[in-house]
């Protein structure tokens, strides 16, 4: 006559390795609430330094997470509001800002695919052409540009390309020459969007 085996001791060797699993999970729960990355909150302003203080930043970023900033469109106001963006080392820190300024006018679909900078001219890569603006919003999204690009000093104008070609407007807002970075006094201290005077 055979003997039943007992489910006891399968039942057992279960019960243990569900709970070392739902420890682990625990464990991994805890750690990612500890995370410095989950607990980053972004400030609601943020200032633009001055000259001397712009003049240690790099455009490329150096090797560890920094916080940079975009300027976008404040509600329906016609001000502009810096939104602070964060960056890690592995990211395109001018591509990110770009895209932040993007989805703040609504313009997600378009994206940067790249940003190169050589001999002061930031060259923006797009995936798409820039449509669908506004009147109001043309000079706006310039003027976000210019607010947002000065804060990296080895940019002093910004073109933006697609499909292998220069765009020379942004609605009807002429850019063939690029658009040039205004620091200092030139940009909007008080947050306000000015049309931005073209060289």
């Amino acid at each position: 006559m055979r003997q039943k085996k007992s489910n006891g001791s399968r039942t057992g060797v279960a019960l243990v390795a569900l709970l070392l699993a739902a420890t682990g999970f625990g464990v991994l729960v805890g750690y990612v609430k500890k995370s410095p990355h989950s607990t980053y909150v972004a400030p609601s302003s943020v200032t633009q330094r001055d000259d001397e203080d712009n003049a240690s930043q790099d455009t490329k970023p150096q090797g560890k997470p920094s916080a940079v900033w975009a300027a976008v469109p404040d509600g329906n106001t016609d001000k502009l509001k810096h939104e602070s963006v964060k960056v890690s080392d592995s990211s395109d820190k001018l591509g990110t800002v770009f895209n932040t300024i993007l989805t703040g006018f609504d313009k997600a679909a378009v994206k940067a695919l790249g940003v190169d900078v050589k001999d002061g001219v930031a060259v923006v890569h797009l995936n798409k052409r820039l449509e669908g603006f506004g009147s109001d919003e043309e000079s706006k999204f310039v003027l976000a540009i210019q607010e947002s690009f000065a804060q990296f000093p080895g940019v002093e104008r910004v073109e933006l390309w697609c499909d292998g070609q220069k765009l020379d407007t942004v609605g009807h807002f002429e850019i063939s020459e690029g658009i040039a970075i205004k620091r200092g006094s030139a940009s909007a201290s008080d947050g306000s969007a000015r049309p931005p005077k073209q060289p």
